[in-house]
């Protein structure tokens, strides 16, 4: 057969090239979000401490990272505005947490600045492209909207 494969986000993770094979899976190209969390200078001390701890980073683990320091701190946010008093209920604490996120201006995260549109997604738009070369997925290039 001839031909390239590709996938997506999905796709990215080492039981793929174990399933496959190193051999089959050789030259797979895929698609991820963001960009290999190893090239961002801003997420470096935590991939050096997550994998002194974990070991090697999973596809997501720097995103889930961000997303729960994130709603954290739109936590903190609405419990300083007095969402968590006795006296409120369950729907007011979730609607003060919300309310919260969408104050949210230029979070200083993993990626960079955190920010997020009107419908509540990332307005970092940034696809990375992979490929397995030697039985290990290898970061290509980052795809920008700009």
């Amino acid at each position: 057969l001839g031909g390239h494969f590709m996938g997506s986000d999905g796709s990215f993770d080492p039981v793929l090239i174990e399933l496959a094979t190193p051999e089959a899976a050789e030259g797979l190209f895929l698609t991820t979000i963001g960009s290999d969390v190893r090239q961002i200078p801003t997420a470096q001390a935590f991939v050096a401490e997550y994998e002194a701890r974990f070991g090697p980073i999973g596809a997501y683990s720097a995103y889930a990272y961000e997303a729960t320091s994130i709603a954290i701190w739109a936590a903190r946010q609405a419990a300083a505005q007095g969402a968590f008093a006795p006296d409120r209920s369950t729907a007011q604490r979730r609607a003060a947490v919300l309310a919260a996120m969408k104050t949210l201006k230029d979070y200083p995260g993993l990626f960079g600045p955190q920010n997020f549109d009107e419908r509540g997604d990332s307005t970092n738009r940034d696809v990375g492209l992979f490929t397995v070369t030697d039985g290990t997925f290898a970061f290509l290039k980052t795809a920008s909207p700009e």
